[in-house]
């Protein structure tokens, strides 16, 4: 039984505003996040107990889950009733939605119909999203019936209801009832369709928060600007301990380190002793992990036991990610690492292509001699000038720049920054170059280490064309890039194109050193990056990332999210939300953005440019 007592301190919990994470007799639980103006309800017989509808309760921040028997029945009522009241008169009203599936003694209806059983006319908004939102599963279960129905009894056909409507009518509660049919296994019930179950349980979650936030909006005294804020606020402790396992595979080995050859210099002599008709051979550095290890590791985290569907999807696609480039360390020097680069990074499509190939038409000012250069030293001072400023505002910043023979110009790897002993940099570049790799690479890594989310700093998946698109737009913005900086990267997208075209190493150095007019130590460069480990597709991103950001800005995209850690275009919702949800906190803007011209410049990005409008002279 729920005693008296544990009612009334639950109650007196959510008068003090605290969070209710409360076991109940017969495996029940209570949760609920903060004080919010709803919540989701299942009760379930033991001997029918059904998995999805517990998961799909589970991904609210407030909801009740307890038996069904009738040994509970007067307590569960007590209990929500009182749950309803102290929360209805902070708030003025109370939503309860109760959900069931479709009775397996019921002959399965044809078509599949969700039934909402509400009131009619007094919420239409709420039911209106409700049943809007309901339908959008049509686009898997095609026969898929939505059936609204006017009625006072809103519980399961076969027990009690929860609140007598004249008791919930004084209390300013409503309850709608929601009953499920179960397309989410087979008729039998012995298959479960596992794919199409997480879709549905993240969109069923964001159907909920928007239907209960019309509720809020007009029935209650609103503390909610948007229905995202209705999630969880907390995360469970399963999900950090998932994610910090993912976060020690990935920081486990440096995939970027390990696929760039260590002789860089030494093989760019060897390729012109042979009149650059005969591809250097390059070394690499020994690997440290045992790839077979690391993917048993991967795949023994128990990623089906998260009940947030946000982060569910934000790690099961890093672990897809993460398997991927553990298979490409075996891979490296063979020919299937450049077919596993692709399904990483993706090819190079005909717009893209296009574009490079017109920016390289262009042919930049000489500007040889004009303010002179800084060598690595040099240009590492000036680094360490920009992160003493971050360190002043992310506290546990400790950031290292080394100088390394086994580097080739400039590499952030795991918040630390790297300079290659031979490097150099015009004056003219040194800035936009450090807000490149410090504020863009350095930050968010730094930023990411502020978030509970490990994943933040070691990087979402795919997050590399965001992050580097962000970068070269830092260097716009900072005032630092040139049509030769530019012209760079199409470089390397038509270098990657030739690659993947299946040029040889050095079918694509001449292509940039004859086609293209890149001197000989460029074109090098250039062939080394995209072929590196046997073949990294990666440099495309650069371009790439640059182009969506633009159009990311001339649709007003929200700035916040580009800064919070190293993450992907497709994660901007996901981490809107858990901004709202208060689990991810604001991150420290790069310093740049708070120049006037800087300012300026993102004004005329949200009314829309051009690419080659960036170039600056």
């Amino acid at each position: 039984m729920i005693t008296d007592d544990t009612i009334q301190q639950i109650c007196e919990n959510i008068t003090e505003g605290k969070s209710i994470y409360q076991k109940l007799p017969d495996n029940g639980e209570l949760v609920i996040d903060r004080v919010l103006p709803f919540i989701c309800i299942y009760r379930f017989s033991p001997e029918q107990k059904d998995a999805g509808i517990v998961q799909l309760v589970q991904t609210q921040a407030s909801y009740l889950i307890v038996p069904d028997s009738d040994e509970y029945t007067n307590d569960v009522k007590k209990l929500v009733n009182c749950v309803a009241k102290t929360i209805s008169d902070q708030l003025s009203a109370f939503l309860i939605f109760e959900i069931w599936p479709t009775p397996v003694e019921v002959e399965k209806p044809k078509p599949p119909t969700f039934k909402i059983l509400c009131p009619k006319g007094k919420v239409p908004a709420t039911i209106e999203t409700l049943t809007k939102g309901l339908y959008t599963f049509r686009n898997t279960i095609h026969d898929l019936e939505v059936e609204e129905i006017n009625t006072v009894e809103r519980h399961p056909p076969h027990l009690a209801e929860l609140m007598p409507l004249p008791v919930g009518k004084d209390m300013g509660c409503l309850i709608i009832g929601l009953e499920i049919p179960p397309i989410y296994k087979d008729l039998t019930g012995d298959q479960f369709y596992y794919l199409f179950f997480r879709v549905l349980k993240r969109k069923f979650s964001e159907i909920l928060k928007k239907a209960a936030f019309e509720f809020i909006r007009i029935q209650t005294s609103n503390q909610f600007s948007h229905y995202l804020m209705l999630g969880k606020s907390q995360m469970n402790p399963n999900v950090g301990d998932i994610d910090k396992k993912l976060a020690d595979i990935s920081g486990s080995f440096d995939f970027l380190l390990k696929v760039s050859p260590v002789n860089y210099e030494s093989a760019w002599k060897e390729f012109k002793e042979n009149h650059f008709k005969k591809k250097p051979k390059f070394h690499y550095r020994l690997i440290t992990v045992d790839p077979e290890k690391l993917k048993r590791e991967l795949y023994n985290i128990a990623l089906e036991n998260i009940d947030d569907p946000t982060l569910g999807f934000i790690f099961r696609d890093k672990r897809k990610e993460l398997d991927r480039q553990i298979s490409m360390l075996e891979e490296r020097n063979t020919p299937e690492f450049l077919q596993s680069s692709i399904n990483l990074y993706g090819n190079v499509d005909e717009e893209l292509l296009q574009t490079a190939r017109a920016i390289l038409q262009l042919k930049p000012r000489n500007r040889r001699g004009q303010g002179g250069y800084l060598n690595s030293k040099e240009f590492a001072f000036k680094a360490k000038e920009e992160i003493d400023y971050y360190q002043q505002h992310l506290p546990g910043v400790k950031v290292s720049v080394e100088i390394r023979p086994d580097v080739s110009g400039l590499i952030v790897s795991q918040g630390t920054l790297y300079i290659g002993t031979r490097f150099k940099v015009p004056l003219h570049r040194v800035d936009a170059l450090i807000q490149h790799e410090v504020g863009t690479h350095v930050l968010t890594y730094y930023n990411g280490k502020q978030q509970p989310l490990k994943q933040l700093y070691a990087g979402l998946a795919g997050y590399d064309e965001w992050q580097e698109g962000i970068a070269v737009m830092a260097e716009y913005l900072a005032g630092g890039l040139t049509l030769t900086r530019l012209r760079l990267l199409a470089a390397r997208v038509v270098a990657v194109h030739a690659m993947i075209a299946g040029q040889s190493f050095v079918e694509t150095f001449l292509l940039l050193h004859e086609a293209y007019g890149y001197k000989l130590k460029k074109a090098y460069n250039i062939t080394v990056r995209v072929f590196r480990g046997g073949g990294l597709t990666k440099d495309l991103v650069y371009l790439r990332g640059l182009v969506r950001l633009l159009k990311y800005y001339e649709n007003k995209g929200n700035l916040t999210p580009l800064f919070v850690g190293k993450i992907a275009e497709k994660h901007v919702p996901f981490i809107e939300e858990l901004i709202y949800r208060n689990i991810i906190s604001t991150p420290v803007f790069p310093r740049y953005m708070e120049r006037e011209d800087a300012k300026e410049k993102i004004n005329q990005l949200q009314k829309g440019k051009q690419l080659l409008d960036l170039i600056q002279n």
